[in-house]
């Protein structure tokens, strides 16, 4: 944030990069579904819910559609290579 106030970063930068977190929770959700589904008994079942519950992604979609007006806009974002 300090850097789009700077000029260090630009605006659409910051929105590349907001996309990308987005698309990260997305799939770390996913990734603790599959822990949560997997569990070989209800406590880890329960920690996995936990964690699940507890992530970034509402946050991430607030922001986003304060951002964008509307998540939908991300459907056909895609993953960037890291630089």
């Amino acid at each position: 944030m300090r850097g789009i106030g700077t000029g260090e970063v630009n605006a659409e930068q910051f929105r590349r990069w907001v996309k990308q977190d987005y698309l990260f929770l997305v799939e770390y959700c996913r990734m603790l579904a599959l822990g949560a589904a997997r569990s070989p008994d209800l406590g880890t079942l329960r920690r996995f819910a936990d964690l699940l519950s507890e992530t970034e992604y509402s946050l991430a979609i607030r922001t986003l559609q304060r951002l964008f007006k509307h998540h939908v806009k991300l459907q056909n974002v895609r993953l960037s290579r890291a630089v």
